[in-house]
């Protein structure tokens, strides 16, 4: 077992990699998505970079933050929250490439004027047409190969002027048993158990991300292990 956890699964798809997949299935699994996180504390590899990052900036500001890969919207409803409650203007926009994810977001979102939720494809080579201050990737790059993420991180540090923030799930044997195990006593949802060990097994180690960063040409950034078992990523564009 220990093998498959050396080399990054690569080739294979997740159920949710079918932009036209919907229906209350899709809906659950974006729901226990939101469920595990508040469990596991999954938002704080990205709180913990905000903190980092935007929290120290002027609130005098307004700051705008895009957040790719988006889904239910609960990483942006959660990360407004904060914002607000310590005195930061924050405008948010989500994208998310299946329109059906839209929908859902958006209707969760509706009543936040500070978020604003989008259709859209990070890799075509118009998306990034607009500047931010911030742009995150947060459980969301792992779907796709090397050679995207290093696109995406070259696309997207000329359009951001602050800092580019990654969090992402580290392949280890642990948070795959353990995965296995929540999912056996908490979902019977097929998304969930289908695509969680996927995931974890498409996943990068610390090294893995410093080769992609390299290639990438970024000068400046910092990673730090968190858990549950993510690697929180800075990339600085200043």
């Amino acid at each position: 077992m220990f093998e498959k956890f050396k080399q990054r699964l690569s080739g294979v798809e997740e159920k949710i990699d079918d932009f036209s997949l919907k229906g209350p299935a899709l809906i659950k699994n974006l729901q226990e998505i939101e469920g595990f996180n508040k469990l596991l504390g999954g938002h704080n590899a990205l709180l913990g970079a905000l903190n980092k990052t935007i929290f120290t900036f002027s609130k005098e500001k307004e700051h705008t933050l895009l957040d790719t890969g988006c889904g239910g919207g609960d990483t942006l409803i959660k990360v407004g929250e904060v914002a607000t409650k310590r005195g930061y203007s924050l405008k948010m926009k989500g994208v998310d490439a299946n329109p059906f994810i839209v929908d859902y977001a958006q209707s969760r979102t509706k009543m936040n004027t500070n978020i604003k939720i989008e259709r859209g494809d990070v890799f075509d080579n118009n998306f990034f047409s607009e500047s931010y201050d911030f742009v995150s990737a947060n459980i969301f790059l792992h779907h796709f190969s090397e050679d995207q993420i290093i696109r995406f991180i070259q696309q997207a540090t000329p359009k951001t002027n602050q800092a580019i923030i990654i969090c992402d799930l580290h392949r280890n044997i642990i948070s795959y048993v353990a995965f296995i195990a929540i999912t056996i006593l908490f979902s019977a949802n097929h998304i969930t158990r289908n695509d969680g060990k996927i995931s974890i097994l498409k996943g990068f180690k610390k090294k893995e991300w410093r080769a992609i960063l390299n290639k990438a040409g970024v000068k400046k950034y910092e990673i730090k292990w968190t858990w549950a078992f993510r690697h929180q990523i800075i990339v600085y564009c200043q």
